[in-house]
């Protein structure tokens, strides 16, 4: 459960949301700060191939959220990397992302299938909250 703006949310249930309702292969909702410094929601998602980011795509996104949920539920920010951190098994590594979120390390690369979408997602959080 997250807790943003007096509501308490399911990451699992908005991410299923998503996943049943875009192009989304994969999505993670963590806590994140929103432009005053307060807590927010932020969304993580991998596409489907033959998909590509932009920006009618993460108004789609706000938009299934904001209908099968409501306003609360829409996230501050967006991030479509290449692809999410995953084990060399394929799953996705939630806690990596939790913690870039943070603003903290990530932690060990070494058991990711590939370790270099860590500094896409690293970037995109640089950029998010200057």
């Amino acid at each position: 459960m997250i807790q943003v703006g007096g509501h308490r949310l399911s990451a699992t249930e908005l991410e299923q949301i998503l996943v049943k309702h875009t192009p989304v292969t994969d999505a993670v909702i963590v806590a994140g700060p929103d432009a005053g410094g307060n807590r927010a929601l932020w969304c993580y998602v991998a596409l489907q191939p033959g998909f590509q980011a932009s920006d009618i795509l993460k108004a789609d996104i706000r938009a299934v959220l904001r209908r099968e949920v409501g306003e609360h539920a829409v996230p501050a920010a967006i991030f479509i990397p290449r692809d999410l951190p995953r084990s060399q098994g394929g799953e996705v590594v939630r806690s990596m992302i939790h913690r870039i979120a943070e603003g903290g390390e990530p932690g060990d690369r070494t058991g990711l299938a590939d370790p270099s979408v860590v500094d896409d997602l690293l970037k995109a959080r640089a950029e998010a909250v200057a």
